[in-house]
């Protein structure tokens, strides 16, 4: 996964996959992994690869993006993240943020620590959206509370930026 995240070059995109634990991979311990089908899991499989490239071999987003279609109609949580990120960031499809949004929503809604947490962004930043910093919030938190790296290491920061604002407690 580590790979992955060295093909993205703009900083937003490095949200995208900043850590290996949070990345829509197709590791074991994603979200409902265990409970697919062995087509579901054939297809999110290829669409990892043919996506990041593996064994040496070069990324081939149209064939990345018929295999994440495939999963992602299926339902498998990661292949929609995968999905997402490739409209996110234009990779082999025009970049298309309100269907990245969409792909992240089906996701996040089953579970998945990394959806959530780019769904907290964008609702964020209110990219392919308004900006709802409440809502993002929420999806930090699941992301957070489901143990995304980056989702708890954001929460800490703002909580830090909230203490320096409000100043030392008194203990009454």
């Amino acid at each position: 996964m580590l790979l992955a995240c060295r093909l993205f070059s703009k900083s937003l995109l490095m949200l995208l996959c900043v850590s290996t634990l949070g990345c829509a991979s197709r590791a074991p311990m994603d979200v409902g992994y265990q409970d697919l089908s062995a087509d579901q899991h054939m297809s999110h499989s290829y669409c990892y690869q043919y996506l990041y490239g593996h064994y040496g071999q070069a990324a081939n987003y149209p064939q990345a993006f018929t295999w994440c279609s495939k999963g992602a109609r299926s339902g498998v949580a990661s292949s929609q993240t995968l999905l997402g990120e490739m409209y996110f960031s234009g990779l082999g499809v025009k970049k298309d943020l309100a269907i990245a949004l969409s792909w992240y929503k089906l996701a996040a809604k089953q579970g998945h620590p990394h959806a959530q947490y780019l769904l907290a962004k964008m609702f964020d930043e209110g990219l392919g959206t308004t900006a709802m910093h409440e809502l993002a919030s929420e999806f930090r938190q699941k992301a957070a509370t489901s143990g995304h790296p980056q989702a708890l290491q954001d929460m800490q920061a703002r909580e830090r930026v909230r203490e320096e604002m409000n100043g030392p407690q008194k203990i009454k």
